[in-house]
């Protein structure tokens, strides 16, 4: 859906202004698996973007997601001393290479309006961050209104789609008539 990307796109680059984060990604299921990857970023290595595949429950992008909660990390290098989040090997490795370039992390789950996980909001800081409350809920508040414009694209796409394909059926109709009122005239 060409229209919910280029929504999602500038998501990431208001994201990042107004949260003033140096990246922001958003991270959505993909495939079988569900796995989240990175449908929309700003500020991330293309490398990075390729390679983040997040299973559900790790990492703060995992735990974001199952938990329904925030996942503040104020210090990328010592990720692994969070007790509540677990890593694999293959998410060390990008840990590792995240920690190269951004000291602090903030995710936040995208939750449907019935409540239902739709991803997270992830930003990115070259600094290392205390995140304050206020910080917490303003970057809340946004993923709010991101999860209402991403309902939203999806809600046009499908309505488009449903008056495609009504015209058809209107098209098959007429050409069912004509076709009928030729051979039995």
């Amino acid at each position: 859906n060409k229209e919910l990307e280029e929504v999602m796109d500038y998501i990431v680059i208001q994201a990042k202004e107004i949260l003033e984060a140096d990246a922001a990604a958003i991270y959505a299921p993909y495939g079988k698996s569900g796995d989240l990857h990175i449908v929309a970023s700003k500020g991330l290595s293309l490398d990075y973007v390729q390679k983040a595949s997040i299973p559900k429950g790790i990492g703060a992008t995992g735990l974001a997601s199952i938990s329904s909660k925030p996942v503040a990390i104020e210090e990328i290098s010592k990720f692994l001393e969070y007790q509540n989040i677990k890593l694999d090997d293959e998410r060390k490795i990008l840990v590792d290479k995240l920690g190269l370039i951004f000291k602090s992390m903030l995710v936040i789950p995208l939750l449907f309006t019935n409540g239902k996980p739709y991803g997270t909001l992830d930003l990115y800081y070259g600094s290392s961050q205390k995140f304050t409350e206020d910080e917490i809920k303003l970057a809340t508040a946004y993923a709010n209104q991101t999860i209402l414009a991403i309902e939203n694209a999806r809600l046009r796409a499908s309505v488009t789609r449903s008056a495609t394909i009504a015209e058809r059926n209107r098209i098959t109709r007429e050409l069912h008539d004509t076709v009928s009122q030729t051979l039995f005239s």
